[in-house]
């Protein structure tokens, strides 16, 4: 049984290393198998790039992006998102959290969340109790504004108003 498939064998090899009269004088079977099974790519349209930026989130909660406003949530705002955009469909990065996946309305300058409720999104709520747990100082106090003041939604004046820019400076 081994002699005969040490047989077949040689005879295999010599078979597909020969000019075969059905193939082109200058291809053996073998080169005529293995150049079959290259892979030419098709002729056609080529498939647009992914483009990734890092953009700063807005103060309002959104981003900009080639003229176009995408709304991504106010806790993100003042952090570097990263954007993959191959063509109009942008997947945004908080770290490792998506925040948002779309494809652009170019008929819309400003690209809202949909209007259909939310639904429970675990990324979401981790992306969320990440944003808390840096904002939360070591020493276990409350984060204090990056003015040093505390926010303006913590201030109120008489009537129970928001205070208006010059009434939130402080005099030294």
């Amino acid at each position: 049984m081994i002699e005969l498939q040490q047989l077949l064998d040689q005879y295999q090899a010599a078979f597909n290393q020969r000019p075969h009269q059905g193939l082109d004088a200058n291809q053996t079977p073998l080169e005529r198998r293995i150049a079959k099974a290259r892979h030419h790519p098709a002729a056609g349209p080529v498939d647009e790039p992914t483009i990734v930026r890092h953009c700063q989130a807005r103060q309002g909660g959104y981003l900009s992006w080639n003229g176009f406003h995408v709304a991504i949530g106010r806790e993100l705002a003042g952090h570097t998102l990263l954007v993959f955009a191959t063509g109009d469909h942008l997947l945004i990065f908080y770290k490792h959290h998506l925040v948002r996946e779309l494809t652009l309305d170019r008929s819309r300058r400003y690209q809202a969340f949909s209007h259909h409720p939310r639904r429970r999104d675990s990324n979401r709520d981790q992306l969320l109790a990440d944003l808390d747990a840096a904002a939360r100082p070591e020493a276990g106090l409350r984060p204090a504004h990056p003015s040093g003041l505390p926010g303006p939604s913590r201030l109120r004046v008489k009537g129970g108003r928001r205070p208006s820019r010059s009434e939130r400076v402080s005099d030294p």
